[in-house]
């Protein structure tokens, strides 16, 4: 939603946007700002691309023993033949690699429980007693699986964490609300159905190898230190915009409440926003508090 607010045109007049950009534009936070954008960078540019190359080459390896090396070749090639054309490239190229994916991992996952149907009851009461157990309780293990929990969230959804706003900058919709609403979504297919999804096939066999993730242990924290920084600057900022968030909110149920189609222009919200905006500039200036002062 607030990467929507205050995006900006690229030079294929299309729009870019993010943490970084309201950070900067928003709160006037450059030094926030250019800091969180080197962090995403690096979390991204070097330690994800570590930590899902690695996992790529351990999978081949341990499933088909496709040598880790050749893996990570043919990994870098397919990623570099999307990357290099651009945003729209991956757009594009995710818009269609991600429904498929998901589609036919949760048609995968209904045809094991299907298979064994008969442990589905058994594997559901093995969790409830686990989770909420007295020996569980006081031995901190409910902690540690809430921290494992947010740990593994981040890195499913990224949620909070500042990194889809990125993505979500490059919409053209007519509100920022409805930008919003449509990520808001994308966490909940994401982590409560495909990750519930696989949290139940691994619960219902014991006898998983995990040899694959032990190696990468230093992979795997520095992908949880680097997610903690950006959600903690992240989240620090959204609380400093959320009365423009809740200026949003009420312009887009008011107007939803009304039948209309909600349109958002600046002049129905009194939060102060930058003139280069690029929802309705002449407006803004006609309607700016600062102005009518």
């Amino acid at each position: 939603m607030l990467a929507q607010v205050y995006k900006v045109r690229d030079k294929e007049s299309g729009f870019r946007g993010g943490p970084a950009y309201y950070m900067t534009k928003g709160l006037n936070q450059k030094g926030i700002g250019y800091l969180f954008a080197v962090l995403m960078t690096i979390t991204f540019g070097i330690v994800f691309v570590m930590l899902q190359s690695n996992t790529i080459a351990n999978a081949y390896d341990e499933a088909f023993r496709v040598n880790t090396t050749v893996s990570g070749i043919i990994v870098a090639i397919l990623v570099g033949l999307v990357i290099f054309g651009g945003a729209k490239s991956i757009a594009k190229v995710a818009t269609v690699i991600v429904p498929v994916m998901a589609a036919l991992y949760l048609i995968l996952v209904i045809v094991v429980l299907v298979m064994n149907y008969d442990m589905i009851l058994p594997m559901l009461q093995t969790i409830v007693m686990n989770a909420f157990g007295f020996e569980e309780a006081s031995g901190g293990a409910i902690g540690a699986a809430i921290i494992n929990g947010f740990q593994r969230e981040l890195l499913s959804n990224e949620a909070g964490m500042g990194s889809a706003p990125n993505a979500a900058a490059s919409a053209a919709v007519r509100h920022p609300v409805q930008q919003g609403l449509i990520q808001s979504l994308g966490v909940y297919f994401d982590t409560i159905i495909v990750c519930t999804a696989t949290a139940i096939v691994i619960l219902m066999y014991t006898d998983l190898s995990f040899g694959a993730i032990l190696g990468v242990q230093l992979v795997w924290t520095l992908a949880d230190l680097f997610m903690a920084v950006l959600a903690i600057i992240n989240l620090m900022m959204v609380v400093a915009l959320s009365p423009l968030v809740f200026e949003l909110m009420r312009d887009y149920n008011a107007q939803k409440d009304r039948g209309d189609s909600p349109i958002f222009y600046t002049k129905n919200i009194t939060y102060p926003l930058p003139e280069d905006n690029e929802w309705g500039d002449e407006d803004y200036r006609k309607y700016s508090p600062k102005e009518d002062k």
